[in-house]
């Protein structure tokens, strides 16, 4: 199933609203990585996967 078979079915729906949060979603990406990123140089494996996941899922969002 893909996007436009989500909306038909009305799986999901378009909000346009959130065209204002994706600059924060961003911002809290980047934090999230910098932060894997300096628990990596300290070896906190446990917390660079938390980060890591959290960077992804801010990054991930975002919509086109």
């Amino acid at each position: 199933m893909n996007l436009k078979d989500c909306e038909a079915e009305k799986l999901i729906k378009r909000d346009f609203r959130t065209r204002g949060r994706v600059p924060v979603s961003l911002s809290t990406a980047e934090r999230f990585l910098h932060s894997a990123q300096k628990n990596l140089e300290i070896e906190e494996y446990e917390m660079v996967q938390l980060a890591a996941y959290y960077s992804a899922f801010h990054t991930s969002s975002v919509k086109r």
